[in-house]
């Protein structure tokens, strides 16, 4: 039996420990903007939003279609008053209180199925109705909708017919002493879902170091832990970037997440 059948056999969170276990790639915590190893000077880390989207050039690498690098962006802080941010986890919480929530699945079609070892939060699906009674919530759309809009200048900008066709928004949170999320992508035959482009805020004030639950990416040379502070948005391509979420140790992790899907543009 080979290596890869073997692993069909086995449980995902199983193949994914394994496969942790036996990554040589060096593990980078970024932390700051003072302390990211050389992303700032890359144009991957940003200390706010509105200095990424200006970067029409980084906004062009991240969606280029034919671009095959995995690209990224890290903005250390979405806005200089977080405060809504903060609203929006209360916003959650009571959402969670009033049972909304529901374990999150994984995988698409007749693979699709829930597994607390390997995916343990709990998830609710944001409709734009229900955003009347979501108002700081409400303020994290509209950022979403300048990410939408710099998104499709971009494709006009590299000459293409794409331009985003829907949004999907999620809240998230995993609760304390959880496992997390194994290693996956976010588009793609496993995860059946045609997304774009994944844009995942965090909204956990005060998180240390010692309640784990960090995003992270899987590069070429290393491997990137982000922490879930409060006002990090962290931006990727769908089907490209393989990224996890680490276990979970003393505190509940809290994020919004929005994925956006494209399509050809109508001629004329």
């Amino acid at each position: 039996m080979g290596l890869d059948e073997l692993f069909m056999k086995l449980p995902r969170h199983l193949v994914s420990q394994i496969k942790e276990e036996a990554d040589g790639r060096p593990i980078v915590n970024c932390t700051d903007c003072s302390n990211s190893d050389g992303l700032e000077r890359k144009r991957r880390m940003y200390p706010d939003l509105s200095s990424f989207l200006c970067d029409s050039s980084e906004v062009d690498f991240l969606v280029d279609s034919a671009n095959s690098s995995a690209p990224f962006v890290i903005v250390d802080k979405v806005t200089e008053d977080v405060g809504w941010c903060r609203r929006a986890r209360e916003e959650a919480q009571c959402l969670r209180t009033a049972g909304r929530f529901k374990q999150a699945s994984f995988g698409g079609g007749s693979s699709k199925c829930a597994d607390v070892r390997t995916r343990s939060d709990d998830i609710v699906w944001i409709r734009r109705e229900d955003l009347v009674a979501l108002p700081a919530c409400s303020q994290i759309v509209s950022l979403f909708e300048e990410i939408r809009a710099s998104v499709d200048k971009s494709f006009l900008r590299l000459g293409t017919d794409l331009e985003v066709d829907k949004t999907e928004m999620q809240l998230s949170v995993y609760p304390k002493g959880t496992a997390g999320y194994s290693a996956h992508k976010d588009a793609g035959p496993v995860s059946g879902t045609d997304r774009f482009l994944t844009a995942i805020l965090y909204l956990n004030e005060d998180w240390k170091p010692a309640c784990g639950g960090c995003l992270r990416l899987y590069l070429d040379d290393c491997r990137l832990d982000v922490s879930p502070r409060l006002g990090k948005l962290v931006v990727f391509r769908s089907e490209q970037l393989e990224h996890s979420v680490m276990p979970v140790t003393c505190a509940d992790r809290y994020a919004i997440t929005c994925w956006f899907s494209v399509r050809r543009r109508a001629a004329g």
